[in-house]
């Protein structure tokens, strides 16, 4: 890949990284919405959700930054960070 094509590359995968923050922004505003209209704990709901649909577990590496900026917890990075894929 010549230099112009690398630069346009990184130029699209920023584009891509800010709208995915965007996004999942979006998301965890809205389930915190949610939970708070429900007079329950996001953070310990989470866990109980993954486990009620068998959902899939997160895989590292971990942009915590990025997640940082979309809205993430400290304590929502913590456990991302100790949970253990299967």
């Amino acid at each position: 890949m010549n230099t112009p094509d690398a630069l346009r590359a990184v130029e699209i995968l920023d584009i891509i990284l800010r709208d995915e923050v965007s996004h999942v922004a979006i998301g965890n505003h809205w389930y915190r919405w949610l939970c708070e209209r429900a007079g329950i704990d996001p953070e310990a709901t989470y866990p109980a959700l993954v486990a009620r649909y068998d959902a899939p577990r997160h895989k590292p590496p971990f942009n915590l930054e990025a997640r940082s900026r979309a809205g993430f917890s400290a304590e929502e990075l913590r456990a991302l960070t100790e949970s253990r894929p299967e």
